[in-house]
């Protein structure tokens, strides 16, 4: 059945009027709306390199300390010209990462010769101590001071980018709630239209039923057809709803994380120079305080923030894969014999891919193995005895083809996950534990996914946990 032509035309008016309009707003709002986001996203990459490029800046500065404390020996000398080659490295990078404003690279030059005075000067710090001995150490401390001023010029210059880069980044992000914006506009146009156009069919599946009693079965099945139309661009509806939701706080999980690595670093550098101090002047004066304990304990806590940060790094980046052929088993295999896994878990192995080669990104997907271990060995090591002895388990891994993929099974004989737990394991920044940030399954199953496959969890409280990572059968390579 159709629409009778004397309604047709309306209906084509109405829809082609609402078209119109539609049209016109988006031409209206999208403006400069790529430039913009694709300049939040540069700015995104810009401020991530330039909290990596604070950490050589910290190592010549450590290198220096040992220097001044312990004397010149050839190991110092080496962690110095390797900091110096690494900041060089990494301010080429904060270069390229910066051109497409050139405000910030103007910053990035003016920081790219501090940089370079500041090296030169600490060279000839490096230069004295070899030629002079130990006689030398208070020319050595004249010639450090110039130095230690071109570093805090130099740190001064790293921050002055920032104000320029997070504009970017906040006008990226007003893009992208103008683009939100505009999708919700856009599919408010297309409810309506699907509402115009399913308004007027029912208005003349009714008429023809009145007219046409012969019909009624036929206007009954399409009917139904209609509602399940309906419910489909429903459920649609809801999916772009989600996915959009989704979308938003993926990228303000990814600005925060960028703003507090930025801010979290600068302080934490400071406490580790204010605890090398400490350390010097105890040195110095020759008093034991017996803080060496304390001084140790913060050293850790301060290595476990740096690691905390790096983690939520790891997860808002996005880095390209870099896969090389691998025979899977037995890169496995060397993979579990590195691991130091805690007394009383017995590993049990059952690889059967035998000489398979996948092409992986061997460090991305080690980084997913080890994530997923070491979860269940601290399953295993937690687990209060309903599944045997505390703190004893087995660790099974295998290998094995299935169907169209390659999958690494890692199962326990933990204690299990919880079923009101288990739906909200890959949520960023959930977690159980009283330690972390909740990143580890996310990171895991990002990883997999970049390689076009995925990460599964099956898990029954008293039975254990098993995780298959999966590699679709398209990453297998043909073996010599």
């Amino acid at each position: 059945m159709t629409v009778p032509a004397t309604k047709r035309a309306p209906l084509l008016f109405a829809i082609a009027v609402v078209g119109a309009i539609g049209a016109v707003l988006v031409l209206a709002l999208l403006r400069d709306l790529p430039s913009r986001v694709e300049n939040g996203k540069r700015a995104h990459l810009a401020i991530q390199t330039l909290d990596e490029v604070r950490r050589p800046f910290l190592e010549i500065q450590d290198a220096v300390t040992v220097l001044m404390n312990e004397g010149d020996n050839e190991s110092v000398r080496a962690d110095f010209q390797r900091a110096v080659a690494r900041g060089q490295g990494l301010i080429a990078d904060y270069r390229a990462a910066a051109a497409y404003n050139p405000e910030v690279l103007r910053h990035v030059d003016r920081l790219a010769v501090a940089f370079e005075a500041w090296v030169e000067d600490e060279q000839a710090v490096f230069d004295l101590a070899e030629r002079g001995g130990p006689g030398h150490a208070g020319a050595l401390h004249a010639l450090e001071a110039p130095a230690s001023k071109g570093f805090s010029l130099t740190m001064s210059l790293l921050g002055d980018a920032e104000g320029p880069i997070h504009d970017d980044i906040d006008r990226g992000s007003e893009a992208v709630a103008e683009l939100t914006v505009i999708g919700g506009a856009l599919i408010a146009v297309l409810a309506g239209a699907a509402f115009l156009l399913l308004w007027s069919r029912n208005r003349t599946l009714r008429t023809m039923l009145a007219e046409r009693k012969q019909a009624a079965e036929e206007i009954h099945r399409l009917n139904e057809d209609l509602e399940q139309r309906v419910e489909e661009r429903t459920a649609a509806l809801r999916n772009a709803q989600a996915e959009l939701v989704r979308s938003e706080r993926l990228a303000t999980l990814g600005q925060l994380t960028g703003t507090v690595a930025h801010e979290l670093r600068n302080p934490l550098g400071a406490i580790m120079n204010s605890l090398g101090v400490i350390r010097l002047k105890c040195q110095k004066a020759g008093v034991s305080l017996d803080m060496d304990k304390s001084l140790d304990r913060a050293d850790r806590g301060i290595k476990r923030c740096d690691g905390i940060i790096t983690e939520l790094l790891d997860f808002a980046r996005s880095k390209g894969l870099q896969p090389e052929p691998t025979a899977l088993d037995a890169w496995l295999g060397e993979l579990l014999d590195e691991q130091q896994l805690p007394e009383g878990i017995t590993v049990v192995r059952d690889c059967g891919l035998d000489d398979t080669v996948v092409s992986i990104d061997r460090d991305e997907v080690r980084r997913a193995v080890i994530n997923v271990i070491d979860n269940a060995c601290q399953a295993i090591t937690n687990a209060d005895g309903d599944n045997g002895i505390a703190g004893c388990g087995v660790l099974t891994v295998a290998t094995r083809g299935n169907g169209e993929r390659i999958e690494i099974e890692i199962a326990d004989t933990g204690p299990g996950i919880p079923e009101d737990v288990l739906p909200n394991i890959f949520e960023p920044l959930f977690s159980t534990k009283s330690f972390g940030v909740g990143l580890g399954l996310s990171i895991v199953r990002q990883v997999m996914e970049h390689h076009g496959g995925g990460l599964e969890i099956a898990s029954k409280q008293g039975q254990g946990t098993q995780a298959v990572l999966w590699l679709p059968i398209s990453r297998v390579q043909q073996s010599g």
